[in-house]
C-alpha cells in the first residue's frame, strides 16, 4: 500500500520534529511529535511549533527518536509491501534516518538510486521488524 509522508523539521537540514503517514485508503493515519531540545530556527518557531500538536487527540503521539522509530516500524509491520510517497526529498531522508535506530546523524547511509527517485537505505542497525523497502517520490 502507498503511504503519503509529511514531516516537519527545524529548518533545512535540521532535526526531525514530527512525522505523519497517511495510507492511500485513508484509514489509520499515523502522527508523531519528537521532542527537540535545541534552539528553534526562527521561521520554524513562528510558523510550525505552534501547530505541531494541532491534530485530533487520538492521533497525537509524543515519542523520543528511538521509540518513534519502533512505533513507525510497528505501524507498517503488517503491510508486506509499504511504499512511502513524499513531495519533498528531505521528508524521505528524515523518514529513512529515523529508522536507523542508534546511528548518529552524521553517519547515516541513506543514498539515492541512479535515477534519484527511489532512495535506498543501508540498514545495518535498522529497527527490528521494519519491512519498509521502498521510498518513492512522485514526479513533479
Amino acid at each position: 500500500m502507498r503511504y503519503f509522508l509529511d514531516t516537519e523539521f527545524n529548518g533545512f537540514g535540521g532535526d526531525l520534529l514530527s512525522l505523519a503517514l497517511v495510507p492511500e485508503d485513508g484509514d489509520q493515519d499515523y502522527y508523531v511529535v519528537i521532542p527537540f531540545e535545541g534552539a528553534w530556527h526562527p521561521w520554524v518557531e513562528k510558523h510550525v511549533v505552534p501547530y505541531l500538536e494541532s491534530v485530533p487527540p487520538m492521533l497525537l503521539n509524543r515519542l523520543d527518536r528511538v521509540a518513534a522509530a519502533h512505533d513507525v516500524a510497528a505501524y507498517l509491520a503488517n503491510d508486506p509491501d509499504p511504499v512511502i510517497v513524499a513531495d519533498w526529498p528531505e521528508d524521505i531522508a528524515l523518514f529513512c534516518r529515523l529508522l536507523l535506530v542508534g546511528r548518529p546523524r552524521s553517519s547515516t547511509s541513506a543514498t539515492c538510486g541512479s535515477n534519484s527517485t527511489a532512495p535506498r537505505v543501508s540498514r545495518p542497525r535498522a529497527t527490528a521488524g521494519c519491512r519498509t523497502t521502498r521510498c518513492t517520490m512522485p514526479a513533479r
